[in-house]
C-alpha cells in the first residue's frame, strides 16, 4: 500500500469516527431532552358562578404534572383571561391546522384545555399542536359529573391527548419491526414511560431533515406513505414496533446524512374513517363496484369486507383494533393493498393507478378467447367428420367437409383481430405497471392463438383428402388383387 493510499484510509476512519461520535451525541442529546410544553387553560363555569376556579385549577394542573412528568416536560401553564379563554371556547373545535412555525420557538408543544360546564355536567377538551411537525391533534373531550374529580381528569385528558415523538431505528435484517427511541427517554422522573407509550399505540413514521447542530427542530418533514407503526413491548431503552405498510421498502436503513426517521403518535378518536378509491389521473372517477378484502392486526389471511359504492367509498369502523390492512381487487386482480388507521381521520383519500384500460382489453380479450374456443371446437369436429368420411372411402363428403374447414377464420384472421384490441387508443394506460398487465395478457393471447390453432393438420390433413381423390378405381382393384 503507497503512502497516498495509507493516507487516504487514515482519512476515512477519522471520518468514520467522527460520524459515529457526532450520532452517540445526537443519540444522547435526543434521550435527554425534555419537552417544553405551554398549557393554555380557559374555564366557563358562568352558569354555576364559582363552581371551578381558572387559578385553581392551573395550580392545581401545574403541581401535579410536576409531581409526575417532571422533568420530562418543562411546562408554563398560562390561565386565559375572559376574553381569551372565551374566544378559545367557541373556536376550540375548529383551530386551523396552523403551521410549526406558529408555535412559539421556546415551546415544542402547545396544549389547549378548555373547561365548560354543562346541564349535564363538566365538559372538559384538550387538542395539541407540535411544533416539530407542525401537526394538530384531534379534539378529545370528556364529561364528568363530580367537580371533585375535575382536575384528576383533566391531568389524564392532557396526558391522553399529548403526541410523544420518537426516533426510528431500523434493522437491515428484520424489515417487520422497528425500535422507537423515545424523545426524553434517559431523564429520570417517577412514572415511566408507559404515561404516554402503551401497547397498541399508533405512529406515523416520516423523514425529518434536521437542522445543523438541532436535534431537536426540523426543516422539512415528509411522512412515510401507507405505512404506520404499533407498539409490541418495550425493550432496553427502546419500543418494539411492528411495521404496517403498503409500499415495498417504506423504510430504508441507510439514509443521507442529516435525514432522520423518526415518528409521532396519531390519536384515533373518531368512529370511523370513510375510504375513497379514485384514478390516479383524475380524483373526481371513483372506483365503484370494486371489491375490498379486510386482514386485521393479528389475522394470517384476507377476508371479503366490502364492495366499493358508487363514489368508490366505503366505511370502516374503529373497533378494537388500531391498525387494519385492505387490499382493492378488481377481477381478482390485486390492485392496492394499504394500512389504515380507523378513526385517525373522517375521510381518506386512495389514488389508484388507473385500471379501466386493462379492463377494456380483458374484456375485449374475454370476447376473442370466447371466438377462438369455437374455432377450435368447429375446427375439430369437421377434421374428425373428414378423417371419418375417408374410413368410409366417401370421397365427396370428405371434400365437401375440407370447404367447409377451409371457410372456417384461419390463425390469420384471429391474430388481426387480437393486433385489432392490442392498437386500440383505449388499450393503452399511460401508468407503466397498468400497461406492462395489458401487454402480458395480449402475450398470453398470442401464445393461445399459436398453440390452438395451428394450421400444420389442416395442410395435412388436406394433402390426405387430395392424394385420396387421386386415387382411380382400378388402381385401388390392382393395390386389393396384390
Amino acid at each position: 500500500m503507497t503512502a497516498r493510499n495509507q493516507l487516504f484510509c487514515m482519512l476515512l476512519s477519522v471520518a468514520s469516527l467522527a460520524c459515529t461520535s457526532t450520532q452517540a451525541a445526537n443519540d444522547k442529546s435526543w434521550a435527554n431532552s425534555p419537552y417544553r410544553v405551554q398549557l393554555q387553560i380557559a374555564v366557563d363555569s358562568s352558569k354555576t358562578p364559582g363552581l371551578i376556579s381558572l387559578e385553581h385549577l392551573a395550580s392545581e394542573l401545574e403541581r401535579e404534572i410536576h409531581n409526575k412528568i417532571y422533568p420530562l416536560w418543562k411546562l408554563e401553564v398560562v390561565p386565559l383571561d375572559k376574553a381569551e379563554g372565551l374566544h378559545l371556547l367557541t373556536k376550540f373545535d375548529a383551530l386551523k391546522q396552523q403551521q410549526a412555525a406558529d408555535v412559539p420557538s421556546n415551546f415544542d408543544k402547545q396544549m389547549f384545555l378548555t373547561v365548560e360546564v354543562k346541564p349535564l355536567g363538566i365538559r372538559i377538551a384538550c387538542r395539541e399542536r407540535d411544533r416539530f411537525t407542525g401537526r394538530w391533534t384531534p379534539p378529545l373531550e370528556r364529561v364528568i359529573r363530580q367537580e371533585l374529580l375535575n382536575t384528576r381528569h383533566c391531568f389524564e385528558l392532557i396526558c391522553e391527548t399529548f403526541a410523544p415523538l420518537a426516533k426510528v431505528r431500523i434493522d437491515a435484517e428484520d424489515d417487520q419491526h422497528v425500535r422507537l427511541d423515545m424523545k426524553g427517554a434517559a431523564l429520570a422522573r417517577s412514572s415511566g414511560e408507559e404515561l404516554f407509550v402503551t401497547p397498541t399505540a399508533v405512529y406515523q413514521p416520516f423523514l425529518a431533515k434536521m437542522k445543523r447542530g438541532d436535534v431537536t427542530s426540523a426543516e422539512q418533514i415528509v411522512n412515510v406513505p401507507w405505512t404506520y407503526l404499533t407498539v409490541v413491548e418495550p425493550e432496553a431503552n427502546a419500543w418494539k414496533c411492528l411495521v404496517h405498510t403498503g409500499m415495498r421498502r417504506a423504510l430504508a436503513a441507510r439514509r443521507r446524512a442529516g435525514i432522520e426517521t423518526m415518528a409521532v403518535a396519531i390519536k384515533p378518536v373518531l368512529p370511523q374513517t370513510i375510504v375513497r378509491f379514485h384514478a390516479s389521473h383524475d380524483d373526481s372517477l371513483g372506483l365503484s363496484g370494486y371489491e375490498v378484502f379486510q386482514k386485521k392486526q393479528g389475522d394470517t389471511e384476507f377476508t371479503p369486507f366490502a364492495v366499493t359504492d358508487a363514489d368508490g367509498s366505503i366505511v370502516v369502523e374503529r373497533a378494537g383494533f388500531p391498525v387494519t390492512m385492505l387490499a382493492l381487487r378488481s377481477d381478482k386482480e390485486l390492485l392496492a393493498q394499504l394500512p389504515v388507521v380507523p378513526g385517525a381521520v373522517p375521510e381518506l383519500e386512495v389514488p389508484i393507478a388507473d385500471d379501466v384500460a386493462r379492463l377494456l382489453v380483458q374484456e375485449s380479450l374475454t370476447s376473442f378467447k370466447e371466438q377462438l374456443i369455437d374455432v377450435v371446437a368447429r375446427r375439430n369436429i369437421l377434421m374428425a367428420r373428414i378423417r371419418d368420411a375417408l374410413k368410409k372411402d366417401d370421397r365427396a363428403q370428405a371434400r365437401k367437409l375440407l370447404d367447409e374447414l377451409n371457410e372456417l377464420p384461419t390463425r390469420a384472421n384471429m391474430n388481426q383481430l387480437l393486433e385489432n384490441v392490442a392498437g386500440k387508443l383505449s388499450s393503452r394506460s399511460e401508468n407503466p405497471r397498468v400497461q406492462a398487465k395489458i401487454d402480458m395478457l395480449l402475450a398470453e393471447s398470442r401464445k393461445l392463438l399459436s398453440n390452438f390453432l395451428s394450421t400444420r393438420e389442416i395442410m395435412e390433413l388436406e394433402v390426405e383428402v387430395n392424394q385420396n381423390q387421386q386415387e382411380t378405381p382400378e388402381s385401388s382393384a390392382s393395390a386389393e388383387s396384390r
